[in-house]
């Protein structure tokens, strides 16, 4: 069945070499299994056919691309850029014609049309009828919703449509909320997962390993402390707060031990280190830098600093002995 009109006939034979057409030098010796007949009608498309021997009828190659099939649309988040929203849109051929694709945004003020990529944007596959494009997408600035796009596919003479429909979803908001900024770099490790908001995401950063804080490996200084959160749709947002480890306050002491068996023992103590100013509490019950009338006995002292660090030292403070010979002539002692 030849179309209606004017067009121009041509025949070519299939051998290992390639296609040849019926008159030229050489070709009357030439064994093919089958022949192509190309028909060309001016003013439409051209209409290229075949024919096998032994098998009645003839075959047009000419038929449009058909829409097959397109894999799940990805997630999409807001404020990303250059992501894959469908992995691939399946087109079949069975001409296995070149084709070329585009994209239209249905959405323009979520998603520009320039905003849109289709990859690749002409296809070519000798092997196969079915040729698979992605497309991929930049959505407007803190923008999300349903967005459409039509895919338009072509081999040249018939053009297809498709429209490919998915979301972009809000991002979620993490935050921090720990009990102080500040921590010694003594106190042991924090576990941090209760202060990730919303719970089940992951704490990052200097001295931090599964969720846990370590503030001796992460060391005096400020640390950046990171929480990422991941919602079902992938979309994930990050909280940072800055935490300060502390070094501790040392404190030195100065003993002066009792004489006689009396309660006159002093104990001088000097604190440094740390931020001051500092807190002392005595075991005795003195709350003073210093403490006196002490009887012997062993003392100890409870420093904090500014940021809360704090340090204990131990104050051994031992009784003079005498032999009977030295109480009797010890003025001191005996009067």
């Amino acid at each position: 069945e030849n179309p209606t009109g004017t067009h121009h006939t041509h025949l070519l034979l299939e051998k290992s070499t390639g296609w040849t057409e019926i008159g030229s030098p050489g070709v009357s010796d030439i064994q093919f299994n089958r022949v192509h007949l190309g028909l060309t009608h001016y003013g439409e498309k051209p209409y290229v056919m075949y024919f096998e021997p032994g098998n009645s009828g003839v075959r047009v190659f000419n038929r449009p691309p058909q829409y097959i099939s397109n894999t799940t649309p990805n997630p999409v988040c807001k404020n990303t850029s250059d992501f894959v929203a469908v992995d691939s849109v399946i087109i079949e051929d069975l001409d296995h014609d070149s084709l070329w694709a585009w994209a239209t945004s249905l959405t323009p003020g979520l998603i520009p049309t320039a905003n849109i990529v289709i990859t690749p944007t002409s296809q070519y596959n000798h092997q196969s009828n079915e040729q698979g494009f992605s497309i991929m997408v930049t959505p407007e600035a803190d923008q999300f919703g349903t967005a459409s796009v039509e895919l338009s596919v072509t081999d040249g003479f018939d053009t297809i449509t498709t429209i490919q429909n998915f979301d972009v979803f809000d991002l979620p908001t993490a935050s921090i909320a720990l009990p102080s900024n500040d921590l010694c770099v003594n106190a042991g490790i924090k576990h941090l997962g209760q202060y990730g908001i919303p719970a089940g995401g992951k704490f990052e950063g200097s001295g931090v390993w599964n969720d846990i804080i370590f503030p001796q490996q992460a060391g005096t200084g400020t640390h950046n402390l990171e929480y990422i959160y991941q919602d079902v749709n992938g979309c994930r947002d990050t909280a940072l707060e800055v935490v300060t480890i502390h070094q501790i306050p040392t404190v030195s002491l100065a003993i002066a031990v009792p004489t006689c068996g009396m309660d006159n023992g002093q104990v001088d103590a000097t604190g440094s280190g740390g931020t001051p100013p500092y807190t002392y509490y005595w075991s005795d019950g003195h709350d003073t830098e210093d403490t006196d009338s002490l009887e012997a006995n062993l003392y100890y002292l409870h420093v904090w600093d500014a940021n809360g660090c704090y340090v204990m030292a131990e104050a051994d403070v031992s009784n003079v002995g005498y032999s009977i010979s030295e109480i009797l002539t010890d003025v001191s002692c005996n009067g």
